[in-house]
């Protein structure tokens, strides 16, 4: 690669810059030459690549098998606080009945609380449900 003269460097020949001149256009000529070849060999990997599908495809899960369905639990918890039929109903104990986390059912009487007239929160961890009529 020749080297390009300095700005201040004292003026050259016309004959060797006309010689600058061609040598750079030469070097410019297989530069371009390169540059479509490796445009032509980006183009076939491109189209060598298997299609591309969608970024936003939705993930599909397998069913759980031991999911409740919609509705359950609040069946199952409003079934047990009607048997104690207004007496006092610990969170543990109506877990331990149904089958489930303590924490779930906390949750879950918390978030229904004001919801279900007739539920009340007597103590920590303790309920009581009267049916209103």
């Amino acid at each position: 690669m020749p080297q390009e003269p300095a700005i201040n460097a004292a003026p050259l020949n016309r004959v060797t810059c006309l010689e600058e001149m061609l040598l750079a256009e030469k070097e410019r000529e297989t530069l371009i030459l390169r540059v479509r070849e490796l445009d032509t060999r980006l183009r076939e990997l491109r189209r060598l690549l298997p299609a591309k599908t969608s970024a936003h495809q939705p993930r599909t899960r397998a069913a759980n098998p031991n999911r409740r369905p919609r509705g359950a639990l609040r069946k199952q918890i409003m079934d047990a606080l009607e048997e104690a039929k207004g007496k006092n109903i610990h969170v543990r104990a109506l877990a331990s009945c149904i089958g489930v986390d303590p924490k779930l059912i906390h949750a879950w009487l918390s978030s229904y609380l004001k919801r279900i007239p007739g539920l009340t929160r007597v103590a920590p961890g303790v309920f009581n449900y009267i049916k209103q009529r």
